[in-house]
């Protein structure tokens, strides 16, 4: 007989006092799934539900949701939003105009009823117009934070200059965590820098974007760690002669990125993994006449889908596979995903499909379109939606946070005005469909493999999702994700591998998925003196040391793990010198601190 995998794989807590747990509470959440149902495998994501024949999608849209303006009489427009998802949030980031000031502002809508959460934009980056300016605006979400990158003009000696800049956000309030922005593109002798792109591989940061070092374009990156610090090395050239890149983010530490190359346009993919300064693999998706190339990735641990636009308003698409041979495209070719367009085109990915959104035209109507791609790359006649009626030619943003849950954002026009401004849309997308009852399937939401620093705060974690073989939503239950009564959750005060387990059934059985959450200390402990750093002791006593304070934000007070070299003769006139030192059980050490002490008057 089959047995459940261990819940938690740490010292602290006992596989049969959670096996216990979970066999005697089953019960009380749903059916109880026979044991022998219950996969032996760690599998950390499950593959997508298999189908039959496809019916249609039931796809429904909200009203027009609009985002807070900088002020309420503003006349300027609110322009090109980005969009990302996570914790049951969407943050909507735009650019927005306030007399000469071009402002980088965003919002967070929640994703079950579409309520704006922040009642005043939330303020990202500004500069004075016209020589400088915040624009171009890309975000991610890496489980507690989303990071929002961005180009930024400001003055210099030779009339301005562009960097690549982010800021972090906090999803559970809205805070916006870095007071000063961080710095991403460190070039020397670069011209103009653009157009960055981001996503989070699971452990760090992945950054590219368009950078002029004259007379050359190249396509740079850098990484960027959770905490907001810049990884080694801190930019580093990718390939050259580029435009347009856009990243997603695959299994593991593995991401992949896309770009138009030469003046030709032809669609290249990189294979990105870990913290590694290059693309380790590229390979050609389409040899000409593409530009605007986006990327998605499908959580079946295999499959991503390459859009992009070509002359006449056509958009296609090819996908590509990781697999053993990573980074390789399927063997069919690319095919047609619709006509029409007037704006670049979108993509995003749930458990059941992917979903190709942007501007069209349809029997002389402006419109915002969105077509329904399956994951074997097959078109069906009723795949393309209409989701709202617009004029806007400006790439629009789609996220996902499942089939039932997305939300579009998009530059919507005033019916009585000459400005626009950023209108938000929920949209759900379940699959009717004709198909064979099937085993369920789990899928993590996120890595496989969370790497935290120790100390960093409270774990959140970033849930699953599960689906009927037929792709109707399935509730989750998690154990140890730290919000159940299963387990604490991955402790984050203490150096260890941590196990989360989510599981899902309906009346055809059961299916589960474990992620793992490796929480490390790789932050050297502080030092600092009690008293003055130079101090004179009067001689013929004995000399007390002050001592120092040891601060370590994984450990704590590590005061009495602190060594000193160098001794005070309290009897003997002279300048002595203390040097204190300090290395933590995790091997991280301390900037050592010095103190001089200076004997004087002896009486003999």
């Amino acid at each position: 007989m089959k047995t459940i995998p261990p819940l938690v794989n740490t010292p602290r807590l006992s596989c049969t006092v959670a096996l216990c747990a979970l066999l005697g509470t089953l019960s009380a959440c749903g059916p109880t799934p026979p044991v022998d149902s219950v996969p032996a495998s760690d599998s950390s994501a499950a593959p997508l539900p298999s189908h039959g024949t496809v019916a249609s999608s039931a796809l429904t849209t909200s009203a027009e949701i609009s985002v807070p303006p900088i002020h309420p009489f503003a006349t300027q427009d609110q322009v090109t939003p980005v969009l990302a998802a996570g914790n049951g949030v969407y943050l909507v980031v735009w650019n927005e105009y306030i007399g000469s000031t071009s402002q980088l502002v965003a919002a967070r809508v929640r994703a079950s009823d579409g309520v704006v959460l922040d009642a005043a934009p939330l303020n990202i980056d500004a500069q004075p117009i016209p020589l400088g300016s915040v624009k171009e605006p890309a975000v991610t979400f890496d489980g507690t934070h989303f990071l929002v990158v961005y180009s930024k003009r400001v003055p210099s000696n030779y009339s301005y200059r562009e960097d690549i800049y982010g800021k972090r956000v906090r999803a559970s309030d809205g805070a916006v965590v870095d007071s000063n922005p961080i710095f991403i593109s460190t070039i020397a002798n670069s011209d103009d820098t653009r157009r960055p792109t981001v996503v989070f591989n699971g452990t760090n940061y992945l950054v590219l974007w368009e950078t002029l070092v004259y007379p050359n374009w190249g396509l740079y990156g850098a990484y960027v760690s959770p905490a907001g610090q810049l990884l080694t090395p801190s930019s580093f050239l990718v390939t050259s002669n580029v435009f347009n890149p856009q990243l997603a983010a695959g299994s593991g530490s593995d991401s992949l990125g896309v770009w138009a190359e030469g003046s030709q346009g032809k669609i290249v993919v990189g294979w990105f993994s870990g913290t590694v300064p290059l693309a380790i693999l590229t390979f050609t998706v389409a040899e000409s006449g593409g530009s605007n190339p986006a990327i998605a990735y499908a959580y079946d641990g295999n499959t991503f889908l390459v859009v992009w636009n070509e002359a006449g308003g056509i958009v296609k698409a090819r996908r590509v596979r990781l697999s053993q041979v990573k980074g390789q495209p399927f063997g069919d070719t690319s095919f047609l995903v619709g006509e029409g367009a007037t704006s670049p085109a979108v993509v995003s990915a749930d458990a059941q499909s992917f979903r190709v959104t942007y501007h069209a035209t349809r029997n002389g109507v402006a419109q915002l379109v969105s077509t329904r791609v399956l994951p074997d790359g097959v078109v069906t006649p009723d795949a393309e939606h209409t989701l709202a009626t617009t004029p806007s030619t400006e790439r629009p943003a789609f996220a996902s946070l499942g089939t039932a849950e997305k939300a579009v954002a998009y530059k919507q026009y005033g019916p009585s005005t000459s400005y626009s401004r950023i209108q938000v849309r929920l949209v759900s997308d379940v699959q009717v469909e004709a198909c064979t009852a099937g085993q369920p399937a789990v899928s993590l939401n996120g890595a496989a493999t969370l790497t935290l620093e120790c100390g960093s705060g409270p774990y959140v974690d970033p849930g699953a999702q599960a689906f009927t073989s037929c792709g109707s939503p399935l509730s989750v239950t998690a154990y140890n994700s730290g919000s159940d009564s299963f387990g604490s959750g991955p402790n984050t005060g203490a150096e260890g591998t941590y196990s989360v387990s989510y599981a899902a059934w309906d009346s055809t059985g059961s299916a589960h998925a474990i992620r793992t959450v490796v929480v490390e200390d790789q932050t050297p402990p502080t030092l600092t003196l009690k008293g003055p750093a130079v101090s004179t002791h009067t001689c013929g006593s004995q000399w007390v040391d002050p001592g120092v304070e040891a601060k370590d934000a994984c450990y704590g007070n590590l005061a009495a793990q602190v060594w000193h070299t160098g001794e005070v003769n309290g009897w003997g006139e002279g300048t002595y010198t203390v040097t204190y030192t300090l290395t933590d059980s995790g091997g991280n050490s301390a900037t050592p601190v010095t103190r001089t002490v200076e004997v004087v008057d002896c009486p003999w």
